[in-house]
């Protein structure tokens, strides 16, 4: 696997961890502003790297819920 894809996974697996631990147990709402702080302060991501994960899940998100509307 090249560099730039592990250091994709490793960096998406980050995200993942930590929106998930804001997140709680509970699933609560986290704030996009609290998320992208959080992220850049890891040392990993710059703001504008935070924006970008954080458009992609969005994208991911509501086409999932397309696809599940489609599907019943």
């Amino acid at each position: 696997m090249p560099k730039t894809e592990i250091e994709l996974d490793i960096k998406l697996k980050l995200f993942i961890d930590i929106f998930r631990a804001l997140a709680g147990e509970n699933r609560d709402d986290v704030s996009k502003e609290t998320l992208i702080l959080e992220l850049v302060n890891t040392g990993k991501y710059t703001e504008q790297e935070a924006l970008v994960y954080i458009k992609q899940l969005s994208n991911m998100v509501s086409y999932s819920k397309e696809k599940l509307v489609c599907m019943q």
